[in-house]
């Protein structure tokens, strides 16, 4: 078992570059790295992160704030033979507005993870232009 450290940063990492690859963040945004700068609601998922878990915000334009988790997908992550993460999106008042499990394709794209033999069901907001993740 990597260290908590150790696994945090890789989360974080896999985090990063799927925002960086799904054009999450709008312009003009600011990142929010301190969690005591961040909504009570999102304060307490951001401080309650565990060791498999990360999280990234920002804030708009319009002073709101927008708040991704991610956490290591294990059962993905071993069928795909490489890093899967499960991505929570949150509302500001901290309830999950979407998520999903995503991995890199062969091409080095972010994709969603399907199980083998399910049917393609709505499209996710996590990676959304609508959504901005």
């Amino acid at each position: 078992m990597q260290p908590f450290a150790s696994q945090r940063a890789q989360i974080g990492e896999l985090l990063d570059a799927f925002i960086a690859d799904q054009q999450c963040v709008p312009l003009g945004a600011a990142r929010l790295e301190c969690a005591q700068r961040l909504p009570e609601s999102l304060q307490r998922l951001a401080t309650r992160a565990t060791e498999s878990e990360d999280w990234r915000a920002w804030t708009g334009r319009d002073g709101g704030v927008a708040f991704l988790r991610g956490k290591l997908s294990s059962t993905f992550s071993r069928q795909l033979s490489r890093p899967a993460i499960h991505i929570f999106l949150h509302s500001s008042d901290g309830e999950i507005a979407d998520s999903g499990t995503w991995a890199r394709d062969e091409a080095g794209r972010w994709a969603p993870c399907k199980l083998p033999g399910a049917r393609p069901g709505r499209r996710s907001r996590v990676a959304s232009n609508e959504a901005r993740c």
